[in-house]
């Protein structure tokens, strides 16, 4: 009798074999793939870009920032220095907006009591992307109204002038975001199919490793001496 029992345990091991191998297989293929899409994730965001700040226009004492590459839906705090080390910068009034897209731009009207005649980088901080100083400053005039500074310019061969009268001093600095936003956009639609190819996989391996594991279940209840299949 024990010899018949272990004959049939035996017997329903190796009938049970190939189907707990392949529910091995299909197990470290989801995982691979779960790796792999966090990977993607990760790949995708990176491609995004570092968070950057500009003041890209002025009227009176507001400033219109451009919000580049930030975390969605954040709280934002601001502050301001002379310096490019927003440690030692000056807290300013928590703005009313958050940021709700890669590109992004709003006014900020900045308070009065900041020292005039005198330039300041703006620093934006969010609880995910950290502190960044932006890329130009502005310039608080005698009479208390905002004026920008562009960043400094590049050292490119300029032709001489053929006119006497002098450059008129550059007011906004909207910047060339085109080529950048372009890139940022294809890198996104390329991380993102990858990720949804991954995620469709992930399904697939998920639909098969049930199906196997029915099989399995099912098969053990056929190969047991009291599942319907008479030892001969």
């Amino acid at each position: 009798m024990q010899q018949h029992k272990h004959f049939w345990h035996s017997r329903r091991l190796l009938s049970r074999q190939p189907l707990l191998l392949a529910l091995l297989g299909a197990g470290a293929l989801l995982a691979l793939l779960v790796v792999a899409g966090w990977g993607s994730a990760r790949a995708a965001m990176a491609s995004a870009g570092s968070p950057t700040l500009s003041i890209v226009g002025s009227s009176g004492s507001t400033v219109t920032l451009e919000f580049d590459f930030w975390a969605f839906n954040q709280p934002l705090t601001l502050s301001y220095l002379q310096g490019t080390d927003c440690g030692d910068s000056t807290p300013l009034p928590t703005p009313d907006f958050e940021v709700s897209s890669a590109h992004f731009q709003h006014p900020y009207t900045l308070p009065g009591g900041i020292p005039q005649d005198a330039a300041y980088h703006l620093c934006a901080s969010d609880p995910l992307d950290g502190t960044v100083a932006s890329a130009n400053t502005f310039f608080v005039t005698a009479g208390g109204t905002i004026q920008l500074t562009p960043p400094v310019p590049t050292s490119t061969p300029t032709s001489p002038s053929t006119s006497g009268s002098p450059t008129p001093p550059l007011t906004s600095t909207p910047g060339n975001q085109g080529t950048s936003a372009n890139g940022a956009s294809n890198a996104n639609n390329s991380g993102g199919n990858t990720l949804v190819a991954i995620i469709l996989l992930c399904l697939l391996v998920l639909a098969l490793l049930a199906y196997l594991i029915r099989l399995w279940l099912v098969q053990g209840r056929h190969s047991s001496p009291g599942g319907g299949q008479t030892p001969p």
